[in-house]
């Protein structure tokens, strides 16, 4: 990613820019980096394995699927607000003629549901059944 990018589109342009997007995420890469440079293996990544609620239409070859019902239905909860936070910010970037007070509810409700799912991922990762954790 070029260094002055989000910068160049407005994105902490002004003001404290360590605490907006740009800052953040440059924080984040460098530690990265520097986690890399400690240990060349270090992957960031939570271990997972790819299940499914149910069977993939497209997909020939068995899959896994969560059939304990818990487990299932707060995955579909997770996809559910996964796909409106989509919807949010494809609305959000794609606004024509709201008003200033339209726009300003799609990214209080985008924000807001992005909170939800991640403490709903947090939820589901912590309830796969054993036969889906990886080894």
């Amino acid at each position: 990613m070029r260094r002055g990018y989000l910068i160049e589109q407005g994105e902490g342009a002004r003001g404290n820019w360590r605490a907006a997007h740009y800052g953040r995420f440059l924080r984040i890469w460098e530690e990265y980096r520097q986690l890399r440079e400690q240990d060349p293996s270090f992957d960031p990544a939570r271990p997972v394995v790819a299940a499914y609620t149910r069977r993939p239409f497209d997909i020939a070859e068995p899959q896994p699927l969560l059939t304990e019902p818990f487990t299932g239905t707060v995955a579909e909860l997770f996809n559910l607000g996964y796909e409106t936070l989509l919807w949010l910010l494809t609305r959000f970037f794609t606004h024509t003629d709201e008003t200033r007070e339209q726009v300003h509810t799609l990214t209080e409700n985008a924000f807001a549901v992005a909170e939800t799912t991640a403490a709903v991922e947090a939820r589901l990762a912590s309830h796969v059944p054993p036969a889906l954790r990886p080894t």
